[in-house]
Formats: structure tokens, C-alpha cells, sequence
């Protein structure tokens, strides 16, 4: 997943954009309803991410985030609702509450009364929240299943190999060479006889390292 994701930041910060931490690190929040307001709040953010998973192309982000939606629920006041959310997620969903505290810090500081305040928390500063919560939301969720994608194609490689007994490194290099002059589209000089006299004293599969679990295991432990 580093590996994938340090490529992919690095192609989006070339093209000067910005590539999502898709971290799959998760912290667990109790969530607790108090107020009809807080059930409206939550039922809206649920809400704005059906409406976004319905216009994802990408079928891989569109499933994950689709799976995050049916687990959600919005409970009762009095009752508590339990997020496990991603802390690349999370990190970004409270700064964007902090800016906005800020935000209404500054402009208290110049003038603005607490029923101004008030009116604009009630609807700019909560279409803010919610908007760029959904933002930070699907771009991780989408970065999120990118990555996975790769992660499971290389898995899915490494898998892939198979322990021929007798089969040596030169046969190999002699069937890979053979499709050589296909993908360069010109021919190739004949492998040095030397080469293919030294490689073919080595079995085509290392014995310790044939499907290695750093290629294809779910999950290492320490």
C-alpha cells in the first residue's frame, strides 16, 4: 500500500494535483444524539453521500463507498451511533471543523454578534462542513479502493507463480526472449551461450522464496 500510494502522490503532485492519503488506519468515535438537529445533521451527510456515490464512474470507489452508506444508521436521541472512521479521514473532517471555529473566532473578534453567528452556523457554516466533508469523504474513499486495486493485482501476481521441478532459470529466459521481437517490433540477437549455459544451473523457483508471504498474504504481523 506505500509503495502503490508514494507513486501515485508523486504522478498527481506532477500533474499539480493532489492525491488523498488512503491510510486504512481506523480510529472509533461514540457519536451521541442529543437534539433533533444533531439526527438532521447526520441523516444530511448520509444523504449527500448517497447522492455522490450514485455519480461515481469508477465502479471499485462507487461499491466501497456504497458498502461505508449501508452500514451507517442515524439513531435515536438519547441513542449513540459508533463511527469507525479512517484517521486520514478523520484527521481532515476536524481540521475542516477547526477552520471553521476560527473562522467565527475572527469574525466575533470583528464585530459579528452571537445571533449572526448563530444564522450563519445554521446554514453556510453547515453547507461548508457538509460539502467539504463529502469531499474529503469520496476522494478517500476512491483513493482508498485505487489502491487496493494494485495492492490485490500484485498479490494476485506473486500468487501467480508456479514450481515446475526441473525447470531452470535459462528456460525462462528463453521463453521470455521469444516474445521479445513481438513487443519491440524488431528482432533480437541470440541469447550469449554462455549466459544461458550459467543460468541453466539454477532452478527457475527459489525454494525460499516461492509465494513469499510479503507478495502474497491479507496481512503481515510483527
Amino acid at each position: 500500500r506505500y509503495h502503490w500510494t508514494t507513486v501515485k502522490e508523486k504522478v498527481a503532485a506532477a500533474k499539480g494535483e493532489r492525491f488523498a492519503n488512503p491510510s486504512p488506519y481506523k480510529e472509533y468515535f461514540n457519536v451521541e444524539m442529543t437534539t433533533k438537529e444533531d439526527q438532521e445533521f447526520l441523516g444530511e451527510l448520509f444523504e449527500k453521500m448517497k447522492a455522490e456515490a450514485a455519480e461515481m464512474k469508477d465502479p471499485q470507489a462507487k461499491k466501497a463507498l456504497e458498502d461505508f452508506i449501508a452500514k451507517q444508521s442515524v439513531p435515536a436521541i438519547g441513542g449513540k451511533h459508533v463511527f469507525a472512521v479512517e484517521k486520514a479521514l478523520s484527521d481532515q473532517i476536524f481540521a475542516t471543523a477547526n477552520a471553521i471555529f476560527v473562522a467565527v473566532k475572527n469574525s466575533k473578534e470583528q464585530g459579528m454578534t452571537d445571533e449572526q453567528v448563530k444564522t450563519w452556523l445554521e446554514k453556510e457554516g453547515k453547507d461548508i462542513y457538509l460539502n467539504v466533508s463529502k469531499k474529503w469523504l469520496t476522494e478517500y474513499i476512491k483513493a482508498n479502493a485505487e489502491v487496493e486495486k494494485d495492492v490485490q493485482f500484485m498479490k494476485d501476481f506473486f500468487r501467480s507463480e508456479k514450481n515446475v521441478p526441473g525447470r531452470t532459470k535459462a528456460d525462462v529466459l528463453k521463453e521470455m526472449w521469444a516474445l521479445l521481437p513481438e513487443v519491440m517490433g524488431k528482432p533480437v540477437p541470440p541469447i550469449d551461450e554462455g549466459l544461458l549455459e550459467s543460468m541453466s544451473k539454477l532452478p527457475a523457483t527459489d525454494p525460499e522464496h516461492f509465494q513469499h508471504p510479503w507478495g502474497t498474504a491479507e496481512k503481515l504481523y510483527k
